[in-house]
């Protein structure tokens, strides 16, 4: 689903795929909020993905890749990826992001591979990640300072 002009994305879009899907691309669309709609959180830019987060990501106990990058995305609600707790590759490079809550990779304990280049990231605090297993961060070309 990569290179299209995807923007909004219905909750049971990808339903019947949730106890099967392994791997998701959808790099390259016009993404630019993973949002919980049942937060209190709301981002200040207006919502041009509504649906996503638990609702799109939340049932997909098999999801092993999910490639997110070259969007628009600015901010990600902190329990978006509550259920994927196979997800070993997250790719989020190139998009807007510019802070993630601490709960966003809580259960996330098979995570090894996290790309966050050429973000707006200005703070990153270590233990966001809970995985013992984790080969690759990349957080180059963000606006970190330590």
């Amino acid at each position: 689903m990569s290179h299209n002009n995807i923007s909004k994305i219905n909750g049971a879009f990808f339903r019947p795929a949730e106890g099967s899907l392994v791997s998701l691309d959808l790099s390259f669309n016009f993404i630019t909020v993973i949002l919980d709609l049942n937060s209190h959180e709301k981002p200040i830019i207006i919502e041009f993905l509504q649906n996503t987060s638990r609702d799109i990501f939340g049932n997909f106990y098999k999801l092993q890749q999910l490639d997110l990058s070259d969007n628009f995305i600015n901010y990600i609600a902190p329990d978006s990826f509550r259920n994927t707790r196979r997800l070993q590759m997250i790719d989020l490079h190139q998009n807007e992001i510019k802070e993630l809550g601490a709960e966003t990779w809580r259960n996330q304990g098979d995570l090894r591979i996290v790309n966050l280049s050429f973000n707006n990231i200005h703070n990153f605090i270590d233990s966001f990640f809970v995985s013992d297993d984790l080969e690759k961060l990349d957080l180059s070309n963000n606006f970190l300072s330590r």
